[in-house]
């Protein structure tokens, strides 16, 4: 080799603050509910690197919004049109979607909810689609466990190439940055990933309030 180099890239990242991240059932206050969020420990005593990472969306959006829950199946375009179509008002709703389906991409699945005109997207993984319904679960097979969560980023990497602040070009320290606001790669509604085990709880909530969804949505 003729030459060797080190090369910084100096790319946005963001995490949760702690005690920053939050999914509850507020009203009615009988009903009142708050999710776990985190996966049950594995290890007695981790050591940093057996230590879980939080449970969040990277690049998500930050925000405390409240609202309506609705659930809207895997999130597609279609799933968000057959809800309109039954005449079903989204703005400033909670949309509960699951992982997987017609619309695999998670930052496609918030920025859809987001176009739909919901302040907020919950994404959960069904067990039909990876857990116990498929098999053994973990650690007695492969299949997710109830409490577990698949996190990922939600920026919109099919839409914008490189660091969503240098959409483009090298995110060397001293180049150019667009900001955050209206960035083209960045959904501008928060979200978070959820067990089954939580988002059982907000399914069963919902049961017997509005309309009976279809039966390919169960």
């Amino acid at each position: 080799m003729d030459a060797v180099a080190t090369l910084d890239y100096h790319v946005y990242l963001n995490y949760p603050r702690a005690g920053g991240r939050r999914v509850a059932i507020i009203s009615p206050a009988e009903q009142a509910w708050e999710a776990k969020l985190e996966e049950e420990p594995v290890y007695e005593n981790p050591t940093p690197q057996q230590t879980q990472t939080m449970v969040w969306h990277g690049h998500s959006r930050a925000g405390n919004v409240t609202g309506p829950l609705i659930y809207a199946n895997y999130g597609s375009r279609e799933d968000f049109q057959r809800l309109r179509d039954l005449g079903i008002d989204l703005k400033g709703s909670i949309v509960l979607v699951r992982y997987y389906g017609t619309q695999g991409d998670r930052a496609m699945k918030v920025k859809i909810a987001e176009l739909a005109g919901a302040a907020g997207c919950l994404i959960y993984s069904d067990p039909k689609d990876d857990g116990f319904i498929k098999g053994e679960p973990w650690p007695n097979g492969p299949w997710r466990p109830s409490d577990g969560v698949q996190r990922g980023a939600v920026s919109l990497m099919s839409w914008v190439v490189g660091d969503v602040l240098t959409p483009g070009w090298a995110s060397t320290l001293r180049a150019k940055r667009v900001s955050k606001d209206n960035n083209p790669g960045l959904v501008n509604i928060p979200s978070l990933p959820l067990a089954w085990r939580d988002a059982q709880r907000l399914l069963q909530a919902l049961k017997n309030h509005g309309e009976k969804v279809p039966e390919d949505w169960m």
